[in-house]
């Protein structure tokens, strides 16, 4: 991918990208908290039998739910949950209302009003967020409601999204706000569910193609490896590719230009080495490469070798373009 390279710049391309391997710079990452503005209440009733719970405002816990019911077909329930991994960061809400057929039981989940906040910890994080609804709800009746105040700043921005993405920003200093508004309500027999998933991914401007084909099929091989499709990670603009080996012995081989090399056959498939061997590395954590500003444009191949109880293997592999 890189045309024309001399030597003296390949070898200096490669000592960057093995610095970046081995040498994490900020290792930013992301937290996310979600926080009930108001209480969150919910209620199930039919005549004067009531059944009510209440989640109190503030903080919430990492997961949690309130749940009303009056029997185990009438139920109201409100619930939330939230994981921060290097990948990405996500957060789900969920109202679900349930009442028997034929029935007079009413239920309730109205006026909910949810603060989300992803943080970037460890210096500036570039992301982009997607927020999907998902709607559940028994043929006619009413429709839930769910309203979204992108930053939080009292402006209602989405009424009922399907799916919105917006735009890649950079998060630091002050966390992406995110105020999310629901209400669900049942009259009559029937279901109710809403869920508003937020997901928060880097934005690293990487494009991954897979660019070789792994040769383990049909080798009869009981022990083997795979590398999987290279990942964006919020730490360093950069990514994160993994070995997952049943028993092999394996290592990453990053390389700056393709070199095909035809390895002998240990199955039904050609052994074919893509990358040019300028990096080679056996640890058995995910490979992370950090891909900051200063490495950039940069393009570079990414592939496995396993040594089996048939021979060398290759896995998959991946040519990776970091602009």
């Amino acid at each position: 991918m890189l045309p024309g390279i001399s030597p003296l710049m390949r070898l200096e391309h490669a000592a960057a990208l093995l610095s970046c391997a081995i040498t994490p710079l900020l290792a930013q990452s992301v937290t996310t908290t979600v926080t009930a503005l108001v209480p969150l209440h919910v209620q199930v009733s039919s005549g004067l039998n009531v059944a009510q719970a209440t989640q109190p405002a503030g903080l919430l816990p990492a997961a949690g739910q309130a749940s009303a019911a009056l029997s185990v077909t009438d139920v109201a329930s409100v619930s939330w949950s939230s994981l921060a991994q290097s990948t990405d960061a996500l957060v789900l809400l969920r109202q679900s209302l349930s009442v028997a057929p034929a029935s007079a039981v009413g239920a309730t989940a109205t006026g909910h009003e949810f603060l989300v906040e992803f943080t970037a910890i460890g210096g500036p994080v570039p992301a982009i967020l997607e927020i999907r609804r998902q709607t559940e709800i028994s043929q006619g009746l009413p429709a839930s409601t769910v309203a979204i105040d992108l930053h939080n700043d009292g402006t209602i921005d989405l009424v009922d999204p399907g799916t919105f993405s917006m735009a890649p920003q950079v998060i630091a200093g002050q966390p992406l706000r995110v105020r999310v508004v629901m209400s669900s309500f049942l009259s009559t027999g029937g279901g109710s569910l809403t869920d508003v998933h937020l997901t928060l991914r880097p934005a690293n401007d990487l494009i991954v193609v897979q660019s070789a084909l792994g040769c383990g099929f049909g080798s009869g091989a009981l022990d083997s490896a795979r590398l999987d499709p290279p990942v964006a990670v919020f730490a360093d603009r950069g990514m994160n590719a993994t070995i997952v080996s049943s028993g092999a012995l394996a290592v990453y081989v990053v390389g700056l230009t393709q070199q095909p090399v035809l390895l002998p056959p240990s199955g039904l498939v050609p052994c074919l080495l893509v990358p040019s061997p300028d990096v080679v590395l056996f640890q058995l954590a995910p490979l992370h490469l950090a891909l900051p500003a200063a490495v950039r444009p940069l393009a570079f191949h990414l592939q496995a070798v396993a040594l089996t109880s048939v021979g060398l293997q290759t896995t998959d592999g991946y040519t990776v373009i970091a602009n």
